[in-house]
This record gives C-alpha cells, sequence and structure tokens, in this order.
C-alpha cells in the first residue's frame, strides 16, 4: 500500500495568502537570521573626533629637508634668522547620512515571529544598513560641495590619497608592489600598520614567498593553512583586513595601506533618531548622522590598483 493515498492529502499548498492546509502545524522559529555581511573595518579601526562645522578644516605643515634644515655657521658670524614657516588648510565637508522608518498603527499592532515589535525591528534593521552605506562612502565617497539640488558628499579615503597613488592596470599584484606600498609611508614620515584588501588580492598575498620569505604557523591540530594575515618588513609590519569596498567593477580593485592614527571619524552629529509628527494612523523614525573623513597626512596612506582575479 502506498503511503499517504488514504482521504488525508499530504500535500501542502502554497498560495499568496501563505500555507494553508488547517490541520497541519509550522514549526517557524521565532528569530531573525541576518544573512548579509556586517563587518565594516574602516568605520570600526579608524578613530573618532568632533567637528563644528560643516566645512571642516586642519593644518599640516612640513619639516624642511634635512640637507636644508639648517645652515653651518662661521665663526662670530652675525645671527641669520629663517621666514615663519605657515600652515596649510585641509578641507573636507561633512556628509549628512539619513534613512527613514513607516509602519502603520496595524502592522504594529499584529505579532510577528520573531519581533517584539515591528518599529523597533525595522530601527535597528535600518540601523545596520546606515554603518554599512557609512562604510563604504568614508572609503569610495569623492567631493561635492553640494547645494539646493545636490547633496553634499565628503571626500573619502580613496579620494583623499594622492602622494601615494599608483595605477597598474592589468597588471597582476606582486610582492615587491604590495612592499612598496610600506615603502612609500615610510618615505612620507610615517608607518603602515594596517592593509585593506578585497577577496581577489588577498587571494594573491596568500601565495606571496617570492622573496624568500617563511611563513610562520603555530597549530595544534592537522590543518592546512595558506594566508598572509601579519606581513614584516622593513618599513614595518603590517596586518592584513578584508574590505568589501575596494572593488572597482572592471577586474580591478584598490589596496590600500596606512597607519590608522592619521585617519578620523568626524562627527558633526552623532547617531540619532528623530520622531516626526504624523497626522494618519501610522508611525516614523528618521535615523540621521552626519560626518566627514579627517585625514591628518594623506602620505600616511598609500593605495594601488590592481588587476583582481575573483572577489
Amino acid at each position: 500500500m502506498a503511503i499517504g493515498t488514504g482521504n488525508t492529502t499530504f500535500a501542502i499548498d502554497q498560495t499568496t495568502a501563505g500555507w494553508r492546509k488547517p490541520t497541519l502545524g509550522i514549526d517557524l522559529f521565532a528569530k531573525i537570521i541576518t544573512i548579509s555581511p556586517t563587518d565594516y573595518p574602516f568605520f570600526t579601526m579608524s578613530g573618532n573626533v568632533k567637528t563644528n562645522n560643516h566645512l571642516t578644516q586642519w593644518q599640516t605643515r612640513s619639516l624642511p629637508a634635512r640637507a636644508s634644515g639648517g645652515n653651518s655657521a662661521i665663526e662670530g658670524a652675525e645671527w641669520t634668522y629663517a621666514s615663519v614657516q605657515q600652515p596649510s588648510r585641509v578641507t573636507n565637508f561633512t556628509q549628512i547620512m539619513t534613512i527613514g522608518v513607516e509602519i502603520s498603527g496595524r502592522a504594529q499592532a499584529e505579532s510577528h515571529f520573531g519581533i517584539r515589535g515591528l518599529m523597533q525591528d525595522q530601527i535597528g534593521y535600518r540601523m545596520e544598513s546606515l554603518k554599512g552605506y557609512t562604510e563604504n562612502r568614508l572609503i569610495q565617497s569623492t567631493l561635492v560641495t553640494g547645494d539646493t539640488t545636490a547633496a553634499t558628499q565628503m571626500t573619502g579615503l580613496l579620494a583623499a590619497i594622492s602622494t601615494n597613488a599608483s595605477t597598474h592596470g592589468n597588471d597582476t599584484l606582486e610582492e615587491n608592489d604590495y612592499i612598496d606600498l610600506f615603502k612609500d609611508i615610510w618615505k612620507a614620515g610615517a608607518h603602515a600598520r594596517d592593509v585593506l584588501v578585497n577577496a581577489g588580492l588577498q587571494t594573491t598575498i596568500d601565495g606571496f614567498n617570492a622573496n624568500g620569505g617563511t611563513k610562520w604557523i603555530a597549530t595544534t591540530e592537522k590543518e592546512v593553512v595558506n594566508l598572509v594575515q601579519v606581513y614584516q618588513t622593513a618599513f614595518g609590519t603590517v596586518r592584513n583586513h578584508l574590505s568589501r569596498d575596494l572593488e572597482d567593477g572592471d577586474g580591478t580593485a584598490e589596496i590600500v595601506a596606512l597607519d590608522f592614527a592619521n585617519f578620523h571619524k568626524a562627527w558633526l552629529r552623532p547617531t540619532q533618531m528623530k520622531r516626526p509628527d504624523t497626522t494618519g494612523d501610522y508611525t516614523r523614525a528618521n535615523i540621521i548622522h552626519e560626518l566627514t573623513l579627517k585625514f591628518d597626512n594623506e602620505a600616511a596612506a598609500a593605495k594601488g590598483t590592481f588587476l583582481s582575479t575573483a572577489s
């Protein structure tokens, strides 16, 4: 006798209204699992400072070349005096980032699997989304001063780096290219501590050993290890961090080495939630923050664009 050939049908109808079999129970876990990535390395590792104006400025200056930083003096000579060295101003603009939520009165009153309160759930969901957008803008944004029809956008990390910028087009990242990033930063007076890299270029780095380096692997289990997470050179020891926001979309990607001590999120308005008045049967909330990227010394970072074979 075939199973299920009696009067009871074991098939499940799935219609636009949902699962419809009155006698069939549903086992639905009361938890919603976020399946999107929630790692934000630049947002997490960069510092925080306060700014008091949407036009944010700071001052920098360089010392003279060491060969000309002083004068040899003849015995008994008159004093000589150097002119006052004025600093230069660096400018960036704060960017407003916001996202809104609107929930009807009925939807808020109804019960939902895995959700205690629909508005609170959506606020948390949108705040996480806003954090991801902020990570992307801190890295990828290019300057727009803004007006009544166009939103102001900050100068992000990639656009800020000018001294140590190189483009290699369809060239594959080589180990010497990787080391040159740290060397360029050292020549500018800083020390690279960290590297932001996408998955494709990290895979390339994992295969580095052309210069006779040694992979030190501490393990107590039988496992295969093929990664380069920490790299030591004469110009400093750096740690690689995977970034999801370094894709160009044309088969190439940037790699960025930097000293995070020189890069800060400058907040004009920290993240806050506003509840505007309503005139109907619904509830609204707006999440907003305003910040810019403060790069004390853009030469404390170096970037290169290379062929990225995977992402």
